[in-house]
């Protein structure tokens, strides 16, 4: 044989193995067209997954640590800054929703019109390791961080924090580090559960570490600066009325400042002859009170608790049970938890919003 015939011969040889591996690894996009519909449910359920299945698994890696990353951004933003309110918190859900969606899309249309080049072939162990590592096991790793250190979901179970809290709310509670710390008096806070598998209790700050809390006459004052009260009139008693359901009267509500904010509270005045006269809160102590007064499950009877105890700070009403009817359940959704600061430190007790 001469060496013509053997260049030749080894020739053809490297052709065959070059077709072999085509067959192997690439697939055409003839053979890829019947399957567009499924490449689109595949990067549904996960983006890199289309993107594998139309033969692009790069792309699919590259697509899946994006839009994981963006998350991951997200919830740095919120513990950083918490500039997310319920809004915004909704359309960023629609855009992530929009994102996966146009992903597979784009997986589906790139599988239709890409005749021009070839594509890998579509490997389940693969696809299987990329959805695991990329998609599946990082979302559970940032629900999990979410649900414990940025922010949760949780109802009201008791009428303890009426009329600011209703049984049956559902509220978003903020779990992040800073909220835990930053205890200012005034702020509803969310506790630990008293049973194992029940829900966060939910009380007012009425005093921190280094200050007196003292009940003389059935009257509240901490470092010695009276909780002045006042009556809900008009219009507050319509507002408190299409946002609890209640007459104001028939609750005995009022409102309350400790001189920096203003909240309403309800039932009977504290008993003069409370058994808690005076006490002096140490580092990491909390004082809390129910809106509620009648309610007195908190530092009332069970003294001081330590700030470790508390939970996050409840930031908005996601939605209120449907028993309330439609018309109290819409007022409510979406509204604020926390008092703002309606009098300066120093000033004199008055309805949020008054003269």
């Amino acid at each position: 044989m001469t060496l013509e015939q053997q260049g030749r011969e080894a020739a053809g040889e490297g052709t065959h193995a070059a077709e072999a591996l085509e067959r192997t690894w690439y697939v055409s996009a003839e053979e890829a067209r019947p399957v567009a519909w499924r490449v689109f449910l595949l990067g549904l359920l996960c983006p890199g997954l289309g993107w594998a299945r139309a033969g692009r698994p790069a792309v699919g890696w590259t697509a899946n640590l994006l839009l994981v990353s963006l998350w991951l951004l997200f919830g740095f933003l919120w513990s950083a800054v918490k500039f997310l309110p319920i809004a915004a918190l909704a359309w960023m859900t629609v855009a992530w929703a929009l994102t996966v969606a146009m992903s597979a899309g784009d997986a589906a249309h790139a599988l239709r019109t890409r005749a021009p080049f070839r594509a890998a072939r579509f490997s389940w162990p693969q696809a299987v390791a990329m959805a695991s590592l990329t998609w599946f096991l990082p979302l559970a790793g940032l629900v999990v961080w979410a649900q414990h250190g940025l922010f949760t979901v949780a109802t009201v179970e008791q009428t303890a924090m009426f009329p600011t809290l209703l049984p049956g709310d559902r509220v978003l509670i903020d779990r992040t580090p800073e909220a835990r710390r930053a205890l200012v008096p005034g702020m509803v806070v969310a506790l630990r559960p008293v049973e194992a598998g029940g829900g966060p209790r939910f009380a007012r700050v009425i005093a921190v570490a280094g200050q007196r809390v003292s009940l003389a006459d059935g009257e509240l004052y901490v470092d010695e600066r009276l909780h002045e009260q006042g009556p809900v009139s008009q219009p507050y008693s319509d507002m408190f009325v299409a946002a609890t359901g209640s007459d104001p009267a028939a609750v005995e509500a009022r409102f309350e400042s400790n001189g920096v904010m203003v909240y309403a509270v309800a039932g009977p005045p504290m008993p003069p002859a409370h058994p808690l006269v005076d006490i002096e809160l140490t580092d990491g102590q909390v004082f809390v009170l129910h809106d509620n007064r009648s309610d007195p499950r908190d530092s009332r009877s069970l003294g001081p608790i330590p700030e470790d105890e508390v939970l996050g700070m409840p930031l908005y009403v996601l939605g209120t049970g449907s028993h309330y009817g439609e018309a109290l359940s819409a007022y409510r959704r979406g509204r604020r938890i926390q008092p703002p600061r309606y009098v300066e430190r120093g000033g004199s007790a008055r309805a949020p919003g008054g003269g």
